[in-house]
């Protein structure tokens, strides 16, 4: 599929999936539900894998080994694939997303020049969004890129990890990836999309009926 990019340059983007936490909101685990005959995490991991990626990191935590063994029979593990996929387990998961961002960051090739924050509960997420966010990245400069929709943000984020690598990773507790955010108004580019998609991220039981259409 034509997506609107040059295949991948000397400088390698890569994903984390942040797919570690216990869905509490939602009452069981977000990773395993259902969409589109796929469940959330394979039919974002199918999404990356369409991207010029050199690298999908997805952080594992709660029922870990049951989510693994879904990407493994899914195929999406498979040595030799490209982009490549690995899973890490969080051993702090329980201690919030900011945990699971550092630790998919921490398994990164350390050459990485820019990162998509994926969240496991945004399965509507289109690789055509994902080659927009990097054509705006490379034409503008940015080191922070944001999908915007209705006058507000969405996912996922892409980040520049040659200019924030070690902020992020020094970060500690609340408000987490938001501090860095605030610290760099100047180097955030909001890229406007039609599509509402961008803001959803499917967190309790409603939001996943609405989305689905299921009763």
């Amino acid at each position: 599929m034509d997506i609107g990019i040059d295949p991948v340059t000397s400088e390698p983007f890569a994903a984390v999936v942040l797919a570690a936490g216990e869905s509490r909101r939602m009452g069981e685990p977000k990773q395993l539900l259902e969409w589109a005959g796929r469940t959330f995490i394979e039919q974002i991991a199918a999404t990356l894998s369409q991207s010029p990626l050199d690298e999908i990191v997805v952080v594992l935590g709660h029922r870990a080994d049951e989510v693994r063994a879904v990407l493994e029979r899914g195929g999406f593990l498979a040595a030799g694939r490209a982009p490549s996929l690995k899973t890490v387990y969080n051993e702090g998961y329980r201690e919030g997303m900011l945990t699971s961002l550092q630790c998919g960051i921490a398994a990164l090739n350390p050459q990485t020049r820019a990162v998509y924050i994926v969240l496991v509960d945004h399965p509507q997420m289109k690789a055509a969004t994902l080659a927009r966010l990097r054509q705006a990245m490379e034409q503008s400069g940015k080191g922070i890129v944001v999908p915007s929709h209705d006058m507000r943000r969405g996912h996922p984020l892409l980040i520049d990890l040659r200019r924030y690598r070690a902020e992020i990773m020094a970060l500690d507790g609340a408000p987490g990836l938001q501090k860095v955010l605030r610290a760099h108004p100047d180097d955030i580019l909001h890229v406007v999309f039609d599509d509402p998609d961008v803001l959803a991220d499917l967190d309790t039981p409603d939001d996943y009926r609405k989305a689905t259409g299921k009763t």
